[in-house]
C-alpha cells in the first residue's frame, strides 16, 4: 500500500537568503622586513652602529640596507657631534662604505675591548713614527679630538700642525700642514685648542712668559684651506704674570696676582675681580670655580664689557664675592693633588659635564668625579649649577704616585679619564656617567714614553689620547720622535 507523499510549500533556503556574518579583513603581522627599503635605510640613521650590525644578521633583505654608504655617513656625522670630534677629521666624500663603517664602530669596539673582565693592560696593534724637522726635538703635543690632527711644539719654540690621517694605514706626511716660527725671546706653550663656530677651523691659545709678565696669543688655523697657516687673532698681556690658566668654549680664565680675569677672546670682552691666591681654576655654566688645598670657591661671572686693549690695567669689579664655598668631601688629613686639566674643546652634544679631581690620599691614589647639578629656580644672585661629588675610586696601588694627565673625553656611553704614573705608565679610568661608582682602570702603554730629562717631574704634555679613534700619541727617545699608536684595526 502506498502512502501519499506530502509536498511542502515552504521555500528552500538559498545562499542569498541566508544571513552571513560580515567578512573581516585578514591582518597579516607587519614585520620589519616588510617595510620599504627607503624607510629601513632612514631608520638606521638614528641607530647606534652596533644596532645596525645586529640588523645585518636578520635577513638578506635587511642586510643589504645596512651596507648603504649614505647610512654610515649619517651615523658617523652624528657620532662626531656626540663625541666632540673635529669635523675635518673625516673626508666624508672620499671615504668608502667600509671606511665609514669602521670609523663609526671604533669607539664601541674600543670600549668593549677595554671593559672586558680579564683586561687590565693592553698593547697597541699598530705603531707609526713622526719625527721632527731637522735636528729639533719635540717638547709637547696636543692631539685634536678625532685623532687626525696633532699639534706639536719643539724645544726651540716652533709649533707645527700635522695630519696623521684618520686610518691606521695612512702615511704620515713628513711636512707639517702649517707652522709657526720659533721665538727665542719668550717661554711659550700651547694652552688650549677650540673649534671655530663653523667647525672647520681651530683657535689655538699660546701662553707666553718673559720676565715677570705673561701673555696669551690667539691664532686661527683652517687645515682644509689651500694654504693653511696660523693667523694672529687676539693678544692679551698681563703685566703681573699668569699664575694659573683655564679654558672653556670661547673663554679663558686667567689668575694673575690676586686678580681673576675672564676673557671672551672671540668677542674681546673681559671682566676682572679680586679672588686672592687660590690655585687651579675652571669656567663652567657662567661661573668661575677656583680650587685650593681645602676646597672650592665659586663666583658667578659678572657682566663682561669691552676689553681695555691688548695690555691692562685690569681694574677689578667692586663687591664681587664668592656665591658658594665648599670643603672637599674627604676626611681631614688627605691631600688633594690637582684638578684635572679642563679643556675648551667640546666633549659632545648632550653629554653630562663631569669634573675630575685627583687626590694622593692616605689609602692610595684616588679619583673623585663631580657633576654640575642645576639649581632649581631662577635666582640671579645664585649660580645656575653647583658641583656635587658623585663617586670616589681608588685607581691603582697604594705605593704608586699618580699625576693628572690630559682632559677626559667620552667614548660611546662611557667617560675616559687619563692619568699617568711616576713609572711613565699611561692609564685611563673608565666609568659610566649613569653610575660613576662602577669603573675600572686600564694601562694602555708603558716604558718608551720617556721624560725629556731623566728625573724630571712627569710631563702630562707628552701624551695625546683620543678614545673616539682608539689612538694614543706619546713622545719617545727624549723628544726625538712621536709614537702614534692605534689599538683598533679594520676588520
Amino acid at each position: 500500500m502506498c502512502h501519499p507523499v506530502s509536498l511542502s510549500t515552504s521555500p528552500v533556503p538559498t545562499m542569498s537568503s541566508r544571513k552571513m556574518p560580515p567578512l573581516k579583513p585578514v591582518r597579516r603581522p607587519l614585520l620589519l622586513a616588510h617595510l620599504p627599503l627607503e624607510v629601513l635605510s632612514i631608520t638606521q640613521h638614528f641607530l647606534e652602529p652596533i644596532d645596525i650590525l645586529s640588523l645585518r644578521l636578520t635577513c638578506k633583505r635587511i642586510s643589504s640596507t645596512t651596507r648603504d654608504r649614505t647610512t654610515w655617513t649619517h651615523v658617523l656625522r652624528r657620532l662626531c657631534s656626540t663625541h666632540g670630534v673635529f669635523v675635518p677629521t673625516f673626508r666624508f666624500g672620499e671615504m668608502t662604505q667600509r671606511e665609514l663603517e669602521h670609523a663609526a664602530l671604533v669607539p664601541f669596539r674600543f670600549l668593549a675591548f677595554l671593559t672586558k673582565d680579564d683586561i687590565s693592560s693592553v698593547r697597541p696593534r699598530a705603531i707609526r713614527l713622526l719625527v721632527p724637522p731637522g735636528q729639533a726635538r719635540f717638547m709637547e703635543l696636543f692631539l685634536v679630538s678625532g685623532g687626525r690632527y696633532l699639534f706639536t711644539q719643539t724645544v726651540d719654540g716652533r709649533i707645527d700642525l700635522w695630519d696623521l690621517g684618520h686610518s691606521v694605514a695612512s702615511v704620515i706626511n713628513p711636512s707639517p700642514v702649517a707652522s709657526l716660527g720659533e721665538d727665542d725671546q719668550t717661554e711659550s706653550s700651547i694652552a688650549a685648542l677650540e673649534p671655530t663656530k663653523d667647525g672647520l677651523g681651530m683657535y689655538m691659545v699660546i701662553r707666553e712668559r718673559w720676565g715677570t709678565a705673561g701673555r696669551l696669543s690667539i691664532y686661527l688655523v683652517y687645515p682644509l684651506s689651500p694654504t693653511p697657516e696660523f693667523v694672529p687673532f687676539r693678544v692679551k698681556t698681563f703685566i703681573d704674570g699668569i699664575n694659573y690658566f683655564s679654558a672653556s668654549p670661547g673663554m679663558c680664565g686667567i689668575h694673575h696676582g690676586v686678580l681673576f680675569t675672564v676673557w671672551d677672546y672671540v668677542r674681546d670682552l673681559t671682566v676682572t675681580w679680586t679672588v686672592g691666591r687660590e690655585n687651579y681654576s675652571l669656567i663652567s655654566q657662567g661661573c668661575a670655580l677656583l680650587f685650593d688645598a681645602r676646597g672650592i670657591k665659586m663666583w658667578k661671572i659678572p657682566e663682561l664689557h669691552a676689553s681695555c686693549g691688548d695690555v691692562g690695567p685690569f681694574e677689578p669689579e667692586p663687591n664681587v664675592i664668592p656665591v658658594f664655598s665648599f670643603q672637599y668631601a674627604r676626611q681631614s688629613g688627605q691631600l688633594y693633588e690637582k684638578c684635572m686639566p679642563y679643556t675648551a674643546w667640546p666633549r659632545g652634544e648632550g653629554r653630562t659635564e663631569i669634573l675630575s679631581y685627583m687626590a694622593q690620599a692616605e689609602d692610595g691614589p684616588m679619583l673623585d668625579y663631580y657633576t654640575m647639578e642645576t639649581l632649581p629656580g631662577n635666582n640671579v644672585k645664585l649660580p645656575n649649577a653647583i658641583p656635587l661629588l658623585r663617586a670616589s675610586t681608588n685607581i691603582c696601588k697604594n705605593d704608586i704616585r699618580v699625576i693628572p694627565a690630559i682632559a677626559g673625553r667620552y667614548c660611546g656611553r662611557c667617560f675616559f679619564q687619563p692619568f699617568t704614573t711616576w713609572e711613565d705608565n699611561f692609564m685611563v679610568n673608565i666609568t659610566d656617567p649613569e653610575n660613576l661608582a662602577q669603573n675600572k682602570s686600564v694601562q694602555l702603554y708603558k716604558d718608551d714614553i720617556s721624560r725629556l730629562t731623566e728625573g724630571q717631574y712627569p710631563n702630562t704634555d707628552l701624551y695625546g689620547f683620543c678614545p673616539m679613534s682608539g689612538r694614543l700619541c706619546g713622545l719617545v727617545t727624549g723628544g726625538r720622535e712621536i709614537r702614534v699608536m692605534d689599538f683598533i684595526l679594520p676588520k
